[in-house]
């Protein structure tokens, strides 16, 4: 139970890793609110991750500034707290550079990178005021050494690893651990 009394946002919460972390943090005792634009693949996680603890559901875009800012409202108005903030929302395209639109390009930046800012943006000032809290961004090797045909992938993740690193420097001696 080393999460007992946390409050835990996780973005993307409702398949795959994201989907994995509610678990894991529902059963170290944590509340957990997961997040998706899906209300059908919210239903769907919540029906199964209730028979672990107590979980809520948000639905949105983190890509859209009201959005990210509603699933941090929401969090809080509903649990006093918001404790950690798992910023794994994110999207995958495999495209060669010149075969990708700019329309494609802006959604996969805006889902993983800005997504990723905005959710924390929103989150800082709650941990602030509440003295401190945790926030883990899901990044990738992808972001580190690149792989083939997925150049705005590649750059979201290295971008996110970078943003990572900035805001656990700005924002360690306010007590929030950024990773």
């Amino acid at each position: 139970m080393k999460l007992r009394r946390k409050v835990a946002l996780i973005t993307g919460g409702t398949e795959g890793i994201g989907f994995a972390t509610a678990k894991l943090f529902l059963k170290e005792g944590a509340t957990v609110v997961i997040s998706s634009r899906s209300k059908e693949k919210g239903a769907k996680a919540l029906r199964r991750l209730r028979r672990i603890g107590k979980v809520q559901f948000v639905q949105g875009d983190v890509a859209r500034a009201a959005d990210a800012r509603r699933m941090v409202e929401q969090t809080v108005r509903e649990f006093g707290r918001l404790d950690i903030l798992f910023n794994n929302a994110g999207v995958y395209l495999q495209r060669f550079a010149e075969n990708m639109t700019e329309e494609e390009w802006d959604w996969l930046i805006d889902t993983n990178l800005k997504g990723t800012f905005l959710v924390s943006k929103y989150a800082i000032p709650q941990m602030k005021r509440q003295g401190g809290g945790v926030i883990i961004n899901n990044s990738s090797d992808a972001g580190l050494v690149g792989n083939r045909e997925c150049p705005a992938y590649c750059a979201s993740k290295g971008a996110i690893t970078v943003m990572t690193k900035a805001m656990a420097l700005d924002y360690a001696k306010m007590n929030i651990r950024v990773n």
